[in-house]
């Protein structure tokens, strides 16, 4: 028997194989969207996104990316303190006087302090 060879049920064959590649292809790299970040997933995470686990990178402040390590943030710089009072001066203490005004004819001149 002489049967003439599917060609409509090969290339239906054929689209469904490509279109199958073409799926698996589109959800591995749909896939990577959410891969594991360069430092991998070791459970530090807990599968929490945004959560940097210090352990994975030899934690030196940044970030590790694709080419290399990301700097570290700008460290907060906290209001200084304020400034100290100023001292505190004090009247020096009156000179000292020998003898009432009358004797030095109202003109009170210091001996010694």
């Amino acid at each position: 028997m002489n049967r003439k060879p599917n060609r409509q049920g090969q290339t239906i064959r054929r689209i469904l194989v490509l279109a199958g590649l073409a799926g698996a292809v589109g959800l591995a790299t749909a896939g990577t969207a959410f891969a594991d970040p360069p430092w991998q997933h070791d459970g530090g995470d807990h599968g929490r996104p945004g959560w940097h686990h210090r352990g994975d990178d030899d934690w030196r402040g940044g970030y590790r990316g694709p080419r290399g390590y990301y700097p570290p943030p700008p460290p907060v710089y906290y209001a200084p303190p304020p400034p100290p009072p100023p001292p505190v001066y004090y009247a020096p203490p009156p000179p000292a006087y020998y003898g009432p005004p009358s004797l030095s004819f109202g003109i009170n001149v210091p001996i010694g302090r």
